[in-house]
């Protein structure tokens, strides 16, 4: 969902929900933002966070874990190899 479809669904007074933009920084670099909005009665409130380490962090995990799934893969084969010995 867009971020202008998101406000002005909020704006109409839905509940809000989490969203993410990613953004150019002065130095070139993208960031990712995550905002929450909620109408108030004049205004549509909004904050936001970077969330760009976090998201980086946890594409690192998952890279890590999937090496380690086939590590153990790999060692549980060649454990089954040598019992057959």
């Amino acid at each position: 969902m867009s971020s202008v479809a998101e406000t002005r669904r909020v704006g109409q007074g839905q509940a809000p929900l989490l969203f993410e933009n990613r953004y150019q920084h002065a130095d070139g670099t993208y960031r990712v933002l995550s905002w929450t909005a909620v109408p108030g009665e004049e205004h549509l409130h909004a904050v936001g966070r970077d969330v760009t380490e976090a998201r980086e962090a946890a594409a690192e995990l998952a890279q890590a874990n999937a090496s380690l799934k086939a590590e153990i893969g790999e060692r549980e084969r060649v454990e089954a190899t040598l019992r057959q010995i």
